[in-house]
């Protein structure tokens, strides 16, 4: 990306970074949709040397937007996709299941 006559400089030059979003669509049944964010807006501030981008992504509904009970935008583990699978909660460590258990105990 080049910008001339935007900035005090006159000309500034920068790569727009290559990011890959997949976005995975669970609907209620069980089955759920995979597809890949598209870029949509740029919005560049060049008085702040600051750029905003925003992605997209879309999904034909039959009824309404209940049918779609969670979205996941990135990535995740195979230890995610497999609690998932399996209906347990995932913990990405053991501190974290300790800090899930002591607040449980200090609820009761």
């Amino acid at each position: 990306m080049v910008l001339v006559n935007l900035t005090p400089e006159g000309r500034t030059a920068f790569h727009l970074p290559t990011i890959d979003i997949p976005v995975v669509f669970f609907r209620k049944k069980g089955d759920r949709h995979e597809t890949k964010a598209m870029l949509d807006t740029l919005v560049i501030e060049s008085d702040k040397r600051l750029f905003s981008i925003t992605w997209h992504v879309c999904l034909p509904l039959k009824k309404n937007m209940f049918e779609i009970p969670q979205v996941l935008v990135g990535k995740k583990s195979r230890a995610w996709w497999r609690a998932r699978e399996l209906g347990k909660t995932y913990y990405p460590s053991l501190a974290h299941l300790a800090v899930e258990k002591q607040a449980e105990t200090e609820e009761e």
